[in-house]
């Protein structure tokens, strides 16, 4: 089982958020650079809204949808581990 925590849920957000507005854009593409930009608003929007939710509920539904649209973005682009 995975412990529940809001507070921790909003902190890592807020890195997350950190880290897809790094993401270098110009390395990218044409066409993964297209796919991006349909994908970025909806996994920014959904991790925006788990750092704003106090309600793990709220939280619960949003890392749903974010991890849907993370697990096309993975399958899109890979996962370098560098």
């Amino acid at each position: 089982f995975v412990a529940s925590d809001a507070k921790a849920a909003q902190q890592q957000a807020a890195e997350l958020l950190k880290s897809l507005h790094s993401i270098e854009q110009k390395q990218l593409g044409n066409n993964a650079l297209d796919r991006w930009k349909t994908l970025y608003p909806a996994i920014s929007q959904a991790t925006s809204a788990i750092g704003q939710a106090t309600d793990l509920a709220v939280q619960r539904q949003s890392f749903s949808v974010l991890s849907d649209h993370l697990l096309e973005a993975v399958e899109l682009f890979g996962a370098d581990m560098g």
